[in-house]
């Protein structure tokens, strides 16, 4: 009798741990509805037309007077929208004052959208994914009137936009509330001082199935594989948390999965830094997420007193360099400075490195008319983009 009762017991706790022990993987499909959804999205959003243009993997159709544009990627189905005229306009800065009183309307106009246009997924009966409002943001500008070694300098704020933003959420059963990374399933609306529509972005994959569950992969054991990694950092401190990953605008992905996401700080020489975050697969099934790409002048090796000899193998041309740190650059001639980064022509981007001089001057973004009014020789700027 005894005997059956611990055997019993035995088989509920297996049971029980076999349950807990494992993560469901989701099946997913991008949510591209072809090039007519661009066109409807730059007439009914912007009230005008436009050609369209396949690039890489998106159909663009920009206004013919360049006004507007519209992005829809065929690979992960996100859309991108921009009303070039006031996107990142500075000469459109207002206080923010102004902007916090419409917190509640840029609500309401997104909420409006969303139903007219489906912008936002409809939310599955039984699915655990759900969509819900998550709160405010915009974008700041700050500078300082005054000469540069002056003590009594005078911090004025500023506001270009504010947006309204929405986030999947996935709950799961025994588990409860697991955040979303990754990108995908972050939607944003973006208005101007008169709550105009200035853009929206968002991506989703619709999950296609229930889910299949897979062997997790416990939390020390993924700990301990990252110790390991990183061994050669100096780590202060660093944690683990559960997630799912759902791809970012422009990648295609097929599998809505569980992974361990990683933040640290680390002490570089005699600064201390903030590691990037990085993600470890959550279950057997994610064993292909790649692994980790630290900085290689983030690691500490000892020199060899030998000098090595000059190597005659020739460099692949797919073989990046390493990075270049790149110069901070004033605009018009002052000491602006902005969170940019160019990494150079090997990283595929020669392109962009008139981006790393900051926000650049056009017909619609004017820095001199904002600067025009500020006598002094030191102004600093600070921003944070939302779309």
């Amino acid at each position: 009798m005894l005997a059956t009762l611990i055997s019993a017991l035995l088989l509920s706790i297996i049971s029980s741990l076999a349950t807990a022990h494992t993560l469901p993987v989701f099946a997913v499909q991008n949510s591209f509805k072809g090039e007519s959804r661009a066109h409807e999205l730059i007439k009914y959003l912007y009230n005008t037309a436009g050609s369209p243009a396949f690039v890489d993997t998106r159909f663009i159709v920009q206004a013919s007077d360049n006004s507007s544009t519209v992005e829809v990627d065929t690979l992960s189905g996100g859309i991108w929208t921009a009303d070039n005229t006031r996107l990142w306009n500075i000469s459109l800065a207002q206080s923010p004052e102004r902007f916090h009183k419409l917190r509640e309307a840029s609500k309401y106009s997104a909420d409006r959208l969303i139903r007219q246009f489906n912008l936002l997924p409809t939310p599955v009966k039984e699915s655990p994914i759900t969509f819900e409002f998550t709160g405010n943001s915009g974008t700041l500008l700050a500078r300082e009137d005054g000469l540069a070694n002056s003590t009594n300098l005078k911090r004025e704020d500023f506001q270009l936009d504010i947006s309204a933003n929405y986030q999947a959420k996935l709950r799961l059963p025994n588990i409860g509330n697991i955040p979303i990374v990754g990108g995908g399933g972050k939607f944003q609306f973006t208005f101007d001082a008169s709550n105009r529509l200035i853009g929206h972005h968002g991506t989703w994959r619709e999950v296609q199935s229930q889910g299949v569950e897979y062997t997790m992969i416990e939390q020390k054991t993924s700990d301990a594989q990252f110790a390991a990694a990183i061994k050669n950092l100096q780590i202060l401190h660093f944690n683990s948390t559960l997630a799912y990953y759902s791809a970012p605008f422009g990648q295609m992905q097929n599998h809505f999965y569980p992974v361990w996401v990683y933040q640290g700080t680390a002490k570089v020489g005699n600064e201390i830094v903030i590691l990037r975050e990085t993600m470890l697969p959550a279950t057997t099934f994610g064993t292909e997420i790649p692994g980790l790409n630290l900085d290689p002048a983030c690691n500490t090796r000892k020199e060899s007193k030998t000098k090595p000899e000059p190597s005659t193998k020739k460099r692949s041309p797919s073989t990046p360099h390493r990075r270049r740190r790149s110069e901070r650059r004033g605009l018009d001639d002052r000491n602006w400075e902005f969170g940019t980064e160019w990494l150079g022509e090997p990283w595929g981007l020669s392109l962009t490195e008139a981006n790393a001089n900051g926000i650049s001057n056009s017909s619609s973004i004017s820095a001199s008319a904002f600067l025009a009014a500020a006598p002094h020789d030191g102004p600093e700027i600070s921003t944070g983009a939302t779309i």
